[in-house]
């Protein structure tokens, strides 16, 4: 017969951070402890804001490389098919309007 298995309850996890937050105030100082903790915040906020800011033009930039990369595949796709007799003429002028 195995011996059960001792599992670390919630008890030792809020002592482990309670006293993880003790030494964090004592090493910050108590009373600048709220003001680092909403600085810090703050940047965390700002750096995240630059971040979405950053990306958002970047995805800009590559949905507009892709609708002209798109665009140019269309219009030799359909010239292609005008040369052999088929009936692109007004797919592609309807696209290019």
């Amino acid at each position: 017969m195995t011996p059960p298995t001792r599992r670390i309850g919630p008890v030792w996890f809020a002592w482990a951070a309670g006293l993880a937050l003790a030494a964090l105030v004592y090493v910050v100082g108590p009373d600048r402890f709220l003001f680092r903790v909403m600085d810090t915040l703050h940047v965390v906020a700002w750096r995240l804001n630059e971040w979405v800011a950053d990306l958002s033009a970047l995805s800009l930039d590559v949905v507009r490389a892709l609708a002209i990369g798109l665009f140019a595949t269309f219009v030799v796709l359909g010239v292609t098919v005008a040369r052999r007799g088929g009936r692109a003429r007004a797919a592609l002028i309807l696209v290019t309007a």
